[in-house]
């Protein structure tokens, strides 16, 4: 047993300067439960601890202080001076902390509505027990308001690691993560189970699980989460019952991993409270599933058409890749627009980012199936076949944007059912070779919103950040960072690493230069094909390498392009912005680059402020002309040779050119045509006004939506 009375004397003998024997006998003391107190001996312990103060042995001071508090000793004097010493000259600083973390969860969409006290209400005070920055190794005293009790409590700080760093196996994973104050620590989940893609950061949802919602609350006065609850991917939870409710919706991802500061909290949740939830959501999924498939095995294609002539089809449009802005918007412009035309329609975007890398979430997903019960689905560049769960009964859309490998594979389309339609921008007749049928075949562009994209009366502000002479939007490019990117993708054991870089930056450079100078055009896949077949073979590899160059044409050369282009307009020193999140780090354009367009309505705004809009790539059809039309900008597109256009669309065949919108076909072209508008005012907004009366007439969503219910209908019985 501790013999306090020797410790006591030893201090006096120091003349209470040994800290040593302070600590020891503060630390202790602090742990006695049937201290045998007299009035001598606690006025001692209290004269020990006021010389403490006095020689700022701020820790040892608190401990005592709090005993003599513990055993009634003086109890409103040692009160004040826990007051007084330890809490007085920081609770500007936690009041400041509290209501910005309290006002970062009221901002927060993904935590539950809950009432959060002001700071003077709060139950608990804290004080640090060392009046340093290293005050979070010593621990904290807190002081209970109303059972009107001081307590230690240990530091906040996890010991240990939470998961091994620099581990790809981490992207994507769900943390639950327990009873966890660190910041830094928490942090660290977040960015090990983040993904770069294509220069946005996307995120794993992070469950932050705490027993008591008043216990996490009141130490908000002390620990920062605002960086931690910035994204809407991080959740909250309090309790038992919380938890549960939370994993049980079907949108939430389940737990993959947990971490707790205690070893038994962790055991009971990892073995029993998390295993028991997730049979329950399960046996849930089933019964869902049961009644989704009850309600489809009576669906026809009689009914379906049936529905579209009496108006009561309902539409369901979903992207895989939610972390695709562009394809997000287009679909909710599509789905704005169908509402508008009185069709009925939903817009299913997944919870979980992370959906184009592990497939959608079959809980989300088939709760959205049966609770809305689509007739006909529409998602861009995936085919029924790539998906679980889609009832055969209903018609399914693959709406062709992009030139992927697989959209224009035999194997790929073979596996297409009487009930699966191709919509597109895609001539027919360029595209009939792979298989697609053509009464399975409508055409139906991406178009634009016109109640997004329209005339804006700008703030000052706002011009002073957009306005520009020259606007390019484009959320990819950079064929330098590509490029680098590209490298971790290429790997085949026969070729050495460091020759098959050597052979790819040889192909770059060579379809770099020849774009610049303009000696010749790789629109064209094949010219592309033909290259990578040259490099190979002359290196002694005489490999199939139609994967290598699809992905290179799709990813590089059409960034090459980008390049180019913008290259260009920056040598004659044109005024130009370029928005997207993929320019900061180009080598040259950066200097103009403005960063990412946060939303449709920014977008509409930026090119508002803009006298012409530029569309770059290998195809002169993109969405971004009409919207550049819509928004009162001239549209100034690239028109590449007739010969090398393979699949897409002319936009020539909607739009009149030099009366509706411009093209350009080189360099010198490209400079004429800017030049000309800038200077004639007039003639820029007549081709304005023009474009704008053809795209609102026949070049809208709304236009459009019925025409392509009706073509449906007309086909859906054809064998």
């Amino acid at each position: 047993m501790f013999n306090y009375k020797n410790a006591i004397q030893e201090i006096k003998n120091s003349n209470y300067n040994d800290r040593q024997n302070v600590s020891g006998f503060a630390s202790n003391l602090i742990k006695e439960s049937d201290f045998k107190e007299t009035v001598e001996t606690m006025n001692e312990i209290y004269a020990i601890a006021i010389q403490a103060l006095e020689k700022k042995f701020w820790s040892d001071a608190a401990l005592l202080l709090v005993f003599c508090h513990r055993v009634n000793h003086r109890q409103d004097e040692v009160a004040k001076l826990l007051f007084d010493n330890y809490y007085s000259q920081f609770v500007e600083i936690f009041k400041n902390n509290y209501d910005k973390n309290i006002n970062e969860m009221r901002n927060n969409s993904n935590l539950s509505s809950k009432d959060y006290p002001e700071f003077s209400a709060l139950r608990y005070s804290f004080m640090p027990m060392e009046l340093n920055a290293n005050s979070i190794i010593d621990g904290w005293l807190r002081y209970d308001s109303i059972d009107k009790k001081f307590e230690v409590i240990p530091p906040l700080k996890t010991p240990s690691k939470i998961l091994p760093l620099k581990n790809p196996e981490n992207y994507g994973k769900t943390f639950i993560i327990h009873e966890t104050y660190d910041k830094n620590s928490i942090l660290e989940v977040q960015s090990e189970t983040s993904q770069n893609v294509n220069g946005r950061i996307i995120r794993a949802q992070l469950y932050l699980y705490f027993d008591s919602f008043e216990e996490f609350i009141s130490k908000l006065q002390i620990v920062d989460f605002t960086d931690i609850l910035i994204g809407n991917k991080t959740a909250l939870l309090f309790g038992e019952s919380e938890l549960k409710e939370y994993l049980m919706k079907p949108e939430n991802f389940f737990v993959q991993c947990v971490y707790s500061t205690s070893q038994d909290a962790m055991i009971h949740l990892a073995q029993k409270l998390l295993p028991a939830i997730l049979n329950e959501k399960n046996l849930a999924l089933v019964k869902e599933y049961n009644e989704m498939n009850q309600y489809y095995s009576g669906l026809t294609p009689a009914a379906i058409r049936e529905k579209i002539i009496d108006k009561t089809v309902r539409v369901a449009l979903f992207p895989l890749c939610v972390h695709s802005g562009p394809v997000v918007n287009f679909l909710r412009d599509c789905i704005a627009s169908m509402k508008c035309a009185k069709i009925n329609s939903e817009l299913f975007i997944s919870n979980d980012e992370f959906s184009f890398m592990r497939g959608i979430n079959q809980y989300e997903f088939i709760h959205f199936l049966n609770r809305f019960r689509p007739d006909i689905m529409i998602t861009p560049n995936r085919f029924r076949w790539q998906f679980q769960n889609i009832p055969p009964q209903l018609v399914f859309f693959c709406w062709l944007q992009d030139s992927h490998a697989i959209l224009f594979d035999r194997e790929s389309v073979k596996k297409m059912t009487n009930l699966d339609f191709i919509l597109g921008h895609f001539l027919y007749e360029a595209i009939v070779h792979v298989g697609y049928k053509l009464n399975r075949y409508i055409y139906f562009p991406v178009l634009s919103n016109q109640y997004v994209y329209k005339k804006y009366d700008l703030s000052n502000e706002e011009m002073n950040d957009y306005s520009t002479d020259v606007c390019i939007v484009a959320n990819t490019g950079n064929s330098f960072e590509s490029l680098k990117n590209n490298y971790s993708t290429i790997n085949d054991y026969r070729i050495p690493p460091g020759k098959l870089k050597a052979i790819y930056d040889d192909i770059y450079k060579k379809i770099f230069d020849d774009v610049y100078f303009e000696r010749k055009h790789y629109v064209a896949e094949p010219e592309v094909k033909k290259l990578f077949i040259e490099h190979f073979t002359k290196n002694c590899f005489p490999l199939d390498t139609s994967k290598y160059a699809h992905l290179f044409w799709e990813y590089i050369v059409s960034f090459i392009y980008k390049d180019v282009h913008l290259l260009w307009i920056h040598e004659k020193g044109y005024d130009m912005k370029i928005w997207g999140s993929v320019w900061h780090n180009h080598p040259i354009l950066n200097k103009y680059a403005k960063g990412e367009i946060k939303s449709r309505e920014m977008m509409s705004k930026v090119l508002n402020a803009s006298k012409i809009s530029i569309n770059l790539g290998m195809t002169n059809f993109h969405p971004r002309v009409l919207e550049a039309i819509l928004s009162n900008c001239l549209a100034l597109t690239y028109d590449p040779p007739p010969a090398d256009r393979q699949f897409c669309a002319d936009m020539k065949s909607c739009l009149k050119p030099d009366e509706e919108f411009v093209l350009y076909e080189n360099k010198n072209d490209l400079y004429r045509k800017i030049d000309y508008y800038l200077s004639n005012e007039e003639q820029r907004q007549k081709v304005i006004r023009k474009g704008k009366e053809k795209v609102l007439g026949t070049m809208t969503y709304e236009a459009n939506a019925w025409k392509m219910l009706e073509e449906l209908a007309d086909k859906i019985l054809e064998p």
